[in-house]
């Protein structure tokens, strides 16, 4: 007859009481765990708990293992587990890493929640795009930001977007022409040419007697003056000359053209009569 052996054994309600001698054997029958006496404590042989997440395929950066080389915690690691590291330990960074946040020469500027940089640290304005549109209906479907232009056909007008959204037609100022430019020439724009009847003659007098242009003077004022001061000169054919009219005086010789003889040629002329000699 086989001799049967048996371990002392009990359920884990009643193992905190049990003393076991240096090599005595325990099993712990609800557990299934075996100890072994030590001489002063009890020392497990099978551990079967397993960690979390041991019992699937999985991947973990934090491994804790006991005094017995046995896997007792699995977890990922987190930002409390890494001790900090300065820069001047971590090769590969580029020059941005070793700069401040801030906006003062040599430092990095942060990003807005919209991942865009804050409006204080880009100018005012920053014209990127012009855009031929339409009209203003079509103007505010464009995908403008701040400082892009709009130049509208249809009314020949021009606006810049100067805040977001550029959906909002308020949000598009029209940039204004000066009010002290010439626009147009007697209802005419372009290039201007004017005959003379684009000139507006109204109030056209002739003055009794010559006076001269002044800069106060309408078109037709000036006009009218010097038709008074052109009335004032003979005509070249035929001129009927009154006062005392002078003219330069020819030397005398057998000149025979049409020259004018004035007194002094004639008298000289006169003066020097002579027959001649044979």
């Amino acid at each position: 007859m086989a001799t049967t052996i048996q371990f002392k054994r009990g359920n884990s309600t009643g193992f905190g009481s049990v003393s076991l001698s240096a090599g005595e054997p325990a099993f712990v029958l609800d557990t299934q765990k075996l100890y072994v006496g030590d001489g002063t404590d009890k020392v497990l042989i099978n551990p079967i708990d397993k960690p979390a997440g041991l019992d699937t395929a999985n991947k973990f950066t934090k491994v804790q293992v006991n005094e017995y080389g046995q896997v007792v915690l699995l977890e990922n690691l987190v930002a409390a587990d890494i001790p900090d590291i300065s820069y001047t330990q971590v090769t590969g960074l580029g020059t941005a890493a070793t700069a401040d946040i801030g906006t003062s020469e040599g430092e990095v500027p942060s990003l807005d929640v919209n991942g865009k940089l804050p409006v204080s640290t880009i100018p005012a304005v920053a014209i990127t795009d012009v855009y031929v549109v339409a009209d203003e209906a079509e103007m505010v479907t464009l995908p403008a930001e701040p400082g892009d232009i709009a130049i509208l056909t249809d009314s020949s007008k021009t606006y810049i977007l100067k805040q977001s959204p550029a959906s909002t037609l308020a949000n598009w100022v029209e940039l204004l022409v000066p009010p002290d430019s010439v626009l147009s020439v007697n209802s005419k724009t372009g290039i201007v040419v004017l005959g003379a009847e684009d000139i507006d003659m109204t109030g056209y007098s002739l003055p009794v007697s010559y006076s001269p242009v002044v800069a106060t003077d309408t078109i037709a004022e000036a006009v009218g003056k010097l038709e008074r001061n052109f009335d004032s000169y003979a005509p070249l054919e035929s001129p009927a000359l009154t006062g005392t009219p002078t003219a330069p005086t020819v030397t005398p010789s057998t000149d025979s053209t049409t020259k004018i003889a004035t007194t002094a040629f004639v008298q000289s002329v006169v003066a020097t009569i002579d027959g001649g000699t044979f």
